[in-house]
């Protein structure tokens, strides 16, 4: 949404309070970490939040950081897919997405076509074999790391098995954490003409199809990813306790 965990990840002093996004970073990436070092892409559909995301490229760049919106949802296929408003704006649409489940919360949302990337393409394409810098600015003595923070309201049902079956997630990604929503507003899920009869009627089935998933990519020798149901939205809209902005970096010189 309003990219967050580049924060998390580049500025975690300021978010203390951070439920489990900071101390992963910090478990993959080593506490101390020169964020010109490393590279970051954020997903974005919705098009309230790409203001947003051109400032916060802006400042990083004057910190020589690397951070890349993409301006697109991310699914099994490329393409363009309808998504549907919250009008939510105190929450600032949070809930964006292609299901239709502001029906269910009693909101009146109006349609919206946006473009869709293959995440599995672009994981295999873009990252996998990616060229690393010659130049490193840091002292961390950790190689190379891939991390993934998805959290895709409702399309983790039809993206992960993509991921899994592609080859793009256990090649690629050495951690994965996100949630698979499981509100009964997101339910029925129905995909059967197109997703080899996929149907999930309830969040019960989708909880157990998404267990299923995870314990299936962990149970292969042959995946390096590690994967875990986690979601952190203390700081969902970049605020300090007292509800004032969090602000963005300045350069030092």
């Amino acid at each position: 949404n309003m990219g967050v965990h580049k924060g998390f990840f580049g500025e975690p002093q300021k978010y203390p309070d951070s439920k489990s996004a900071v101390s992963h970073f910090v478990k993959h990436f080593g506490p101390e970490r020169d964020n010109r070092d490393y590279c970051s892409f954020a997903f974005e559909p919705n098009p309230i939040h790409k203001e947003r995301h051109l400032e916060l490229q802006t400042a990083y760049k004057r910190m020589g950081w690397h951070y890349h919106p993409i301006f697109a949802g991310a699914g099994d296929e490329e393409g363009n897919m309808t998504f549907y408003h919250m009008h939510d704006q105190s929450n600032m649409e949070f809930g964006f997405n292609s299901l239709r489940t502001w029906n269910a919360r009693g909101m009146e949302g109006e349609a919206e076509v946006v473009p869709i990337i293959r995440l599995a393409t672009f994981l295999l394409d873009q990252i996998r074999d990616r060229s690393l810098p010659e130049i490193v600015y840091g002292a961390s003595t950790i190689g190379p790391k891939v991390v993934l923070k998805m959290d895709v309201e409702g399309m983790e049902y039809v993206i992960l098995p993509d991921l899994v079956t592609s080859g793009a997630l256990c090649q690629t990604v050495d951690f994965c954490f996100g949630e698979f929503h499981p509100q009964q507003f997101f339910f029925p899920i129905n995909r059967k003409e197109t997703h080899g009869g996929l149907f999930l009627a309830n969040a019960e089935e989708g909880k157990a199809f998404g267990a299923s998933l995870i314990r299936a990519l962990q149970s292969s020798q042959n995946c390096k990813t590690i994967y875990s149901m986690a979601d952190d939205e203390k700081y969902l809209k970049d605020q300090e306790i007292d509800g004032s902005a969090i602000p963005f970096p300045e350069p030092s010189n």
